[in-house]
């Protein structure tokens, strides 16, 4: 892959560094990074007792379904732990945002936000994001093509 050519603005240039985009091997290889990539976070939501009930990827998309974890939970890199919430202790936040999800007390986000931050902590060589219904007016989250809508 170091020996791969592209062509910009007439300049034929080498590629330097990562695979090049398009190219057949660039593919695979990121194929076979995403299995290996599934099982640990497989294996994570196992160990956590995480409530999953659909897993479902398409090369870089990963569809999930779940029961929205009690609101105030949170998840703990260090420990690799599931931390459900104390209502008797003044809650410290780890960053802006898991204040905004707990303030706003939407369950279905903090959930999402926790498998977000189970997903990032898998491999440091690649970062997620993640989407909800919520966060669409008609409660209908785009999945590809389609517009999936969940009853609460």
């Amino acid at each position: 892959m170091q020996n791969h050519l592209y062509q910009f603005k007439g300049d034929v240039r080498i590629q330097r560094d990562n695979g090049a985009t398009g190219l057949d091997l660039s593919g695979l290889v990121a194929d076979v990074y995403m299995l290996w990539w599934d099982g640990r976070f497989k294996d994570k939501l196992r160990d956590l007792k995480f409530p999953l009930d659909l897993y479902k990827r398409f090369k870089d998309d990963i569809n999930t379904i779940s029961k929205p974890l009690p609101l105030g939970t949170r998840y703990c890199p260090k420990s690799n732990e599931l931390q459900y919430p104390n209502f008797t202790c003044k809650e410290i936040y780890q960053s802006k945002e898991e204040k905004e999800i707990y303030e706003f007390k939407d369950s279905e986000k903090n959930t999402m936000f926790i498998l977000h931050q189970i997903a990032n902590n898998v491999d440091s060589m690649i970062n997620f994001t993640f989407d909800h219904p919520s966060n669409y007016k008609e409660g209908k989250m785009p999945v590809l093509d389609l517009k999936v809508h969940m009853d609460k």
